[in-house]
């Protein structure tokens, strides 16, 4: 173990999304209640900061693929889903090798717009 126990990381990530978004608009007047779109794209992720441990070298940031799906109702709420993948490493470890890991992410949100 070369001194290192149970160690817990955090990173604390700025995130730029590139989507884009398809929505359903001509659904002979029900869009006006209820409206689906699809959105996807590149995701940029940049390291605002991260915890100390000498056991692990830090990427500075990663590129990710996001998907999701969803729905905007009575044009002024919109429920989301998304689910992202990192294409490039976050983290590695120094004592292993090529030992690396990937971000995966889970999103659901709820946008009102006024």
């Amino acid at each position: 173990s070369q001194g290192y126990g149970n160690e817990r990381i955090y990173l604390h990530n700025v995130s730029i999304p590139f989507n884009l978004k398809f929505k359903w608009t001509r659904m002979q007047g029900l869009e006006d209640y209820v409206a689906p779109f699809v959105f996807g794209g590149p995701v940029l992720q940049i390291q605002a900061g991260h915890s100390k441990c000498d056991a692990i070298k830090y990427s500075g940031g990663d590129v990710e693929l996001c998907a999701g799906l969803g729905f905007e109702v009575l044009k002024r709420w919109q429920i989301a889903a998304s689910y992202t993948w990192g294409m490039t490493y976050v983290l590695k470890t120094v004592q292993l090798d090529d030992v690396s890991a990937h971000n995966r992410t889970w999103d659901v949100r709820l946008t009102y717009f006024f």
